[in-house]
């Protein structure tokens, strides 16, 4: 149900120049592709609903994203739609996604821009989004918490 999207905005340059004795030089660039990684902490995780009218909070996922760029990057965690019955899809119940930070601070300047949002299925809204940034290179350690709200049963 949740996926992610990551945006890396520049590439690194390096140059070397190298100089011998005899006062030649050789110049050298080296361009190195940053890298965006974001990787779960756990397996999938899963519940079974008691069948009462309150909500179910599926266990707390962290996440880590680093990235090597001087200028930062975006990770965006959503849903593509609402929490649906397995047996009849036409049964929907709405899906809340939570993002806290786990590091303070962060390195990289690592910051949660959406920390919470919630699908409206009755209202044509089945995507939930919630997303961070950072303004350069660095890790941020992050929990997510996904919500299955039962509504009436």
């Amino acid at each position: 149900m949740t996926f992610f999207r990551q945006t890396v905005k520049t590439a690194i340059a390096a140059c070397v120049l190298l100089t011998s004795a005899k006062g030649d030089d050789q110049g050298y660039t080296l361009n190195v592709v940053p890298f965006m990684s974001l990787q779960a902490m756990r397996g999938p995780d899963f519940a079974i609903h008691p069948q009462t009218p309150a909500n179910v909070v599926l266990s707390t996922s962290r996440w880590r994203a680093r990235s090597s760029s001087p200028t930062g990057s975006t990770v965006t965690f959503e849903t593509n739609h609402a929490f649906r019955n397995t047996t009849d899809p036409t049964i929907k119940r709405d899906a809340v996604l939570r993002l806290t930070q786990l590091q303070v601070p962060p390195t990289g300047g690592w910051a949660i821009a959406v920390t919470e949002d919630q699908t409206n299925y009755a209202g044509g809204d089945e995507v939930t989004t919630v997303s961070m940034s950072s303004s350069g290179a660095g890790m941020q350690m992050v929990r997510m918490e996904v919500e299955f709200i039962t509504g009436e049963l």
